[in-house]
């Protein structure tokens, strides 16, 4: 088998080298790498010689749809400290019976991420936003990394976890697939999921992302349906090198090796907000890489009470002019493509 226990990242390592060689494509493969020794067996024994003659060739897109697995992407160019934005959809109900999207056992497995509508960035070149990682069956970690609340993504507080994901009715304003549109310096890209509060009723949760490079902003909305009042929370997940210079309710500031920006929350009403690095009561703050195994880093929540429907904002920006803060209703303009 190809990587075999060698763990996530190694095992994808492998995978683009594999598919570098079968495609003819430099670029898949990861900087300052030798070729795997499996490939040996699965491409003969040129196959070293092939992987170094490789050459690189830029993609002719910067965006990308895939909406089979509710996945889109963007970045601003392919040369270094590039800018890119990632959304994560939720997936499609698969063909159980009892309509779920995967059976129990699946759903309870190390593997299975609760990421739906969840963000990740990379602003100039460094991440910003990112997943928590997925440490080894074994560790006690894995199960809450899982968890959709250790994610760049919002959620009503007291949902059931993991997330209850099942067949819904044609029509209904969850099922729809994640969507792009080109906007002038970005992409919008637009996704839904369900929120079950019973047995039988699922109010959807939208999340709209304008990322612009060019403007050094992205836009987050995330729309939430249903009726009376629900706590309602968005978490951010930063990079571990990430400093958190300033916080409160209004926002923050931060700084990364060359990257200063502002994280801006703007809800209905006054909001609260919760920062957790290293925690372990409650476990909170942590990512997880194989080289160094589970890390502490920042995570944001900003959270309110809120009567549904509502409507809740990030403005991330990382200009050094500093532009103002627009308003809940500049904000709409833009996302909705009539103001610039």
């Amino acid at each position: 088998f190809l990587g075999w226990n060698c763990g996530a990242s190694e095992h994808a390592h492998r995978l683009l080298a594999l598919g570098a060689l079968a495609l003819r494509r430099g670029e898949f493969r990861v900087l300052n790498r030798e070729m795997p020794g499996e490939l040996y067996w699965w491409c003969g024994p040129g196959a070293a010689e092939q992987f170094q003659s490789l050459h690189d060739q830029e993609p002719g897109t910067h965006r990308r749809l895939f909406s089979e697995v509710g996945l889109g992407c963007a970045r601003d160019h392919w040369a270094g400290k590039a800018s890119w934005c990632l959304l994560r959809g939720a997936p499609a109900p698969g063909g159980f019976p009892d309509g779920r999207l995967l059976p129990p056992s699946e759903r309870e497995n190390p593997g299975h991420h609760d990421d739906a509508l969840s963000l990740c960035l990379v602003l100039d070149g460094e991440p910003f936003l990112i997943e928590p990682g997925l440490p080894p069956l074994q560790n006690p970690a894995e199960r809450l990394l899982s968890r959709i609340g250790y994610h760049s993504a919002p959620r009503l507080q007291g949902e059931p976890e993991p997330l209850i994901y099942r067949a819904l009715p044609e029509g209904h304003p969850a099922c729809r697939e994640v969507r792009m549109q080109e906007r002038e310096g970005g992409v919008l890209f637009s996704a839904t999921r369900a929120v079950w509060k019973g047995p039988e009723e699922a109010w959807a949760l939208h999340r709209d992302v304008l990322f612009r490079p060019q403007a050094k902003t992205v836009i987050v909305r995330d729309r939430f349906e249903g009726q009376g009042e629900a706590m309602v929370e968005t978490n951010l997940l930063l990079a571990p090198h990430i400093d958190i210079l300033m916080r409160g309710d209004m926002g923050c500031l931060v700084r990364g090796k060359r990257l200063h920006a502002r994280v801006n929350p703007i809800f209905p009403t006054r909001l609260r907000y919760n920062h957790a690095r290293g925690q372990t009561r409650p476990f909170g703050g942590w990512h997880w890489s194989e080289g160094r195994g589970l890390q502490p880093t920042s995570r944001l929540r900003y959270f309110a009470t809120l009567t549904l429907p509502t409507t809740i904002y990030l403005w991330i920006n990382w200009d050094p002019r500093e532009p103002a803060v627009p308003r809940a209703r500049d904000l709409d303009l833009m996302l909705d493509g009539r103001r610039t």
